[in-house]
């Protein structure tokens, strides 16, 4: 039984040495120049396959970080706009795909986050003026289920929104004052005729 030289470590094999060993073997066979050719063809192309394979994967992981890179820079964007603030985008640094995503996504947290709080004091908001509405007209206010426009989430959209509330707590106010003086006064003018 043959031995196989030792021509490399395990750990350290190469291309070159596994083929070396190979002819080692297949001359201990007495394998046919033919033969040997045709299966180092056969090994070369499953090589090439491999590689092919692998260089497509990369590409395609590649591609998706590429995508994920301007999915994420288009989505700032449209925070930054809806949000109304300018100071806000961050700069594109210079590196990897790896390293941009990874320079992107606290930025891109901190704007969801600032946009979901903004949001939760625009639905309070909208909510009190659709339900003050309701009251003056005398509709229901359970029913009330205000819309917003995520696409001007901007303080200076927020003030007006507050300012027209504090319009219609304040006729909500005078009405009220009223009604409680005419039946105040009903009250009295009722009296007065008993």
């Amino acid at each position: 039984m043959a031995t196989f030289p030792a021509l490399v470590s395990p750990s350290r094999t190469t291309c070159a040495s596994l083929r070396r060993q190979l002819q080692v073997i297949w001359d201990e066979i007495g394998e046919e120049d033919g033969d040997k050719d045709m299966m180092l063809q056969e090994l070369e192309q499953q090589c090439l396959d491999i590689y092919r394979r692998k260089v497509d994967s990369s590409r395609k992981h590649k591609a998706e970080l590429a995508q994920s890179l301007a999915d994420g820079e288009t989505e700032i964007a449209d925070l930054v706009s809806a949000l109304g603030e300018t100071a806000s985008f961050p700069q594109r640094v210079k590196g990897s795909l790896k390293q941009q995503l990874s320079a992107l996504k606290p930025a891109l947290q901190d704007l969801r986050q600032r946009k979901q709080a903004r949001m939760i004091e625009f639905h309070e908001t909208q909510l009190q003026i659709a339900q003050i509405c309701a009251e003056i007209e005398g509709n229901d206010i359970n029913t009330v289920h205000p819309t917003i426009d995520e696409c001007d989430s901007t303080l200076k959209r927020l003030g007006e929104l507050k300012s027209h509330l504090k319009e219609l707590q304040t006729e909500k106010a005078l009405k009220i004052y009223i009604y409680i003086k005419l039946a105040a006064l009903s009250a009295k003018f009722m009296s007065c005729q008993l």
